[in-house]
């Protein structure tokens, strides 16, 4: 295994192979290598990290999908904060007269109060 692929890893170590095809390894040698210990692990988890179709296309093939999956990732994220302002700018809208309403009930009768009031303003949920 290349140094530079070892290096990052600390002393904790990384998980087993599953975990770093399908999650944590980011490098091209790294994929290479783990492709060659587990070719089986490889083909099962290709349906789940399509990047990992390209380790036999080269090492500037596998790199160039790796730099599009993590421009995919990013986008994934900003589309997931988005939709985190969104629900938190609707709450922030009507806190401080709920904060009014429920100053100085009793801590179950508050709490009643906000679980209802969230209803409608805060997703169960928020997806990107």
């Amino acid at each position: 295994m290349p140094e530079r692929a070892r290096l990052g890893r600390g002393a904790r170590g990384w998980p087993a192979g599953r975990g770093r095809l399908l999650f944590y390894s980011r490098s091209a040698d790294d994929l290479v290598h783990l492709a060659r210990s587990h070719p089986d692990l490889q083909r099962e988890l290709c349906a789940r990290r399509p990047v990992l179709l390209r380790i036999g296309a080269g090492r500037r093939a596998l790199s160039e999908a790796l730099q599009l999956e993590m421009l995919d990732m990013m986008e994934a994220d900003e589309r997931r904060l988005a939709s985190y302002q969104a629900a938190a700018s609707a709450w922030a809208g009507i806190w401080p007269g709920l904060a009014h309403e429920i100053e100085g009930l009793p801590l179950l009768e508050a709490h009643a109060r906000l679980i209802e009031r969230a209803e409608g303003v805060l997703p169960r949920g928020v997806r990107p």
